[in-house]
């Protein structure tokens, strides 16, 4: 029996993706049913809406729907109905003569030994067997079947179906996948595009994603980015549908580099919204007559973050608190319109240190907000900044990612 239950397997970050979908949702504590450093189950009677969201979120994995009052045999035994064919020998039985029918098992918030993975699958394919030709697709390391096995086995409707069983504190479930993130398209639109520069264009598609989501822009609305680096920002708006972006940087080769790609994205999946892209310095960009730049309300950028190598950190943050001050200062004294910022700040590691760039430089013009519920921080105190905000990036790096997300005071 299909609920009003659906279930986020999330990403590597996973406070980021419950902030994000959270915020894509408008949901509020009551409309979280359960959630784990794994997944989030939430509830939501508007089903086409949740089957939609897969290639809007970058911090999730894949999506499905919880199915309540129901164990895994009967589920697969009405999975494979789907897949029978009638056959003239076999009119008046309960099934007719199936395709080959393929089935997966995946587990989160629970630990389980791959044996015990194995052995339920084989008794599952026993039963299933008696009514048509069955494969089981058993994850080969760990407890989960990635998003790649996913989709080649056709686990999602083509051949057969992945059930995940999702364990938290108080609460079990079993839900069946309906889609995976598409890892060739985002491979495509990092890697693929023809100007792709190592020092300015670092910024992964999937976070870009995570910015945009988190402004909760409407899609009317003009996104700005100020340091547009390679334009992933950019075209990650454009392909959320958005109407009209804006691009800048100080940089004359990064903004041919941002024309090129989004010219390569616009032929290679085409897109409705318009792009605008100029030179121009961060902090000196309002003396400059772009007059759709008074129309914008909302920036998304990562700017300059450092040296990640062979740097005093010190020198580095004095530098880049001077650069980050002119520039919110820049912003906040001549677009009036602009009243959200999603803005990367960088944090830089050395050793067991962490060092912050101070919170002065917002000089009491724009207030940072939380985007995450108290009930969900406590959980994940680990994963955010000493200021409660998200953080992205992974150990061994020299500098993480503060997500910074401001309202105009």
């Amino acid at each position: 029996m299909e609920s009003n239950l659906f279930f986020f397997i999330l990403g590597n970050h996973p406070a980021i993706s419950i902030a994000e979908i959270i915020k894509t949702l408008s949901l509020q504590d009551e409309n979280i049913y359960a959630f784990s450093d794994e997944f989030l189950i939430i509830k939501n009677n508007d089903r086409i809406i949740v089957s939609k969201l897969q290639n809007q979120l970058g911090g999730t994995i894949k999506i499905g729907e919880i199915i309540e009052n129901s164990d895994e045999e009967k589920i697969l035994l009405e999975e494979q109905k789907k897949f029978t064919r009638p056959h003239p020998d076999t009119i008046g039985k309960r099934f007719g003569q199936a395709r080959k029918f393929q089935f997966g098992l995946s587990f989160y918030g629970k630990e389980i030994q791959s044996q015990e993975i194995w052995q339920l699958g084989a008794r599952l394919k026993n039963k299933l067997k008696n009514h048509g030709s069955v494969r089981f697709v058993r994850p080969q390391n760990g407890q989960t079947l990635s998003s790649v096995v996913v989709k080649k086995n056709g686990l999602i409707g083509e051949k057969g179906v992945e059930l995940c069983f999702l364990s938290s504190k108080n609460k079990s479930s079993i839900g069946k996948t309906f889609s995976v993130q598409d890892f060739e398209f985002l491979g495509k639109r990092d890697y693929g595009r023809p100007s792709r520069d190592d020092y300015s264009g670092m910024l992964p598609p999937k976070l870009a994603q995570v910015m945009v989501n988190l402004s909760g822009v409407s899609q009317q609305e003009i996104i700005w980015d100020p340091f547009c680096g390679s334009g992933t920002i950019l075209q990650e708006a454009l392909l959320h549908g958005y109407k009209k972006v804006i691009g800048s940087d100080i940089s004359v080769k990064a903004v041919n580099d941002t024309k090129k790609n989004l010219e390569w994205l616009k032929k290679e999946f085409g897109f409705e919204g318009k792009y605008e892209i100029f030179s121009g310095n961060a902090f000196e960009t309002g003396k400059q007559n772009v007059t759709s730049l008074q129309n914008v309300n909302t920036i998304i950028t990562e700017p300059y973050l450092g040296a990640p190598k062979n740097r005093n950190i010190f020198d580095e943050i004095r530098k880049i608190e001077i650069l980050y001050r002119n520039t919110l200062l820049n912003w906040y004294s001549n677009f009036f319109n602009l009243k959200t910022i999603i803005m990367i700040w960088p944090v830089f590691i050395e050793g067991r240190k962490d060092f912050y760039l101070s919170p002065s430089i917002l000089q009491k013009k724009w207030i940072p907000q939380s985007v995450l519920s108290q009930r969900i921080k406590s959980a994940f105190v680990d994963e955010l900044s000493l200021r409660g905000n998200l953080l992205y990036g992974r150990m061994g790096q020299g500098i993480m990612r503060e997500i910074m997300v401001l309202k105009r005071a």
